[in-house]
């Protein structure tokens, strides 16, 4: 007896899993190329720069968060390597001294700005993204500590994110203290 009642489940051919490993495979074969060229030629890490770049791509268009698939959270997931490699230009070319001082922070701020608009407006639907947030925001302040103790890197534009951002952070915790409070604890309690 033949069941004509429920359409064949088309199954891919690729499946994105699969795509994803390959994609990893590539990026890894390109960045030792890189690497065995850098070494063989000399001079500077540039082979960094391919394997930041790769991150960038990978985590931009290929990845994503399995658990905490929200807007904020893929967000950062873009934000963070931008960032990571802006540093990386910043180590190696001892000239460039923009990106810890102006480039940087003005990213992390003004992303932290639109994150919050986003949080603010759509409470309710983003609250679970309290922990990517959290994240975030220790992420920041710990690079830019590094940034400031470390490389001893501290500018106008570092001043004004540490204080954006305290203020937000602190504004946040008093306006939405009560829903934080409960998404803490279910956060936690389990």
């Amino acid at each position: 007896m033949k069941n004509d009642l429920y359409p064949k489940i088309k199954v891919p051919k690729i499946r994105p899993h699969i795509i994803r490993k390959i994609v990893a495979a590539v990026f890894m074969f390109y960045f030792f190329l890189a690497l065995g060229l850098n070494i063989y030629l000399g001079g500077k890490p540039w082979c960094l720069y391919v394997l930041f770049s790769q991150w960038v791509l990978y985590k931009s268009y290929v990845t994503w968060d399995l658990v905490e698939n929200n807007f904020i959270s893929r967000w950062f997931s873009v934000v963070f390597p931008v960032c990571a490699l802006l540093l990386t230009v910043q180590m190696i070319e001892t000239s460039v001294r923009w990106a810890s001082t102006i480039v940087v922070p003005l990213l992390y701020l003004i992303s932290l700005l639109i994150l919050c608009i986003v949080f603010i407006c759509k409470f309710e639907s983003q609250k679970s993204a309290l922990l990517p947030i959290i994240k975030i925001t220790s992420g920041s302040f710990l690079a830019l500590l590094v940034g400031v103790f470390i490389i001893g890197n501290i500018s106008f534009f570092n001043l004004i994110f540490i204080f954006s951002s305290t203020l937000i952070v602190t504004a946040g915790i008093i306006w939405f203290r009560k829903p934080l409070a409960a998404e803490l604890k279910k956060k936690f309690h389990s």
